[in-house]
């Protein structure tokens, strides 16, 4: 009776081990990719997202199309950091704008898509 409660303090603990381990490498993993998209040598187009609007849905589409993104608070509101390559802008909006009409029209009317580089 002894072996099997020692045996499963042990267990407890490695499964705590990899647990940690794991949260780590995602943390890690989460870093690098903010360090990219902060590099002044990727190019990238910022998203306000507005009212209404989940910015995890809409960042977890962009990864799935291969637009690594981050979310960032901008003057007092969620936007996007969106990796985008030169000549992308349209696809990616095209993309966003795909996101928000399957997942929020008709009940929201959205403003169009606009980067906050286009803006300015």
């Amino acid at each position: 009776m002894v072996w099997a409660s020692i045996a499963l303090v042990l267990i407890g603990a490695a499964v705590l081990v990899m647990i940690g381990l794991s949260i780590a490498g995602m943390l890690r993993k989460e870093e690098a990719r903010d360090e990219r998209l902060h590099d002044p040598l990727t190019p990238t187009v910022t998203w306000e997202v507005p009212p209404g609007v989940d910015p995890v849905i809409v960042g977890g589409e962009l990864t799935a199309a291969g637009y690594p993104n981050s979310l960032e608070d901008h003057a007092g509101a969620p936007s996007l950091c969106i990796s985008c390559p030169p000549g992308e802008r349209s696809q990616v909006r095209s993309l966003i704008e795909a996101v928000e009409a399957e997942q929020y029209a008709p009940a929201l009317q959205l403003p169009p898509v606009v980067f906050l580089e286009d803006a300015a």
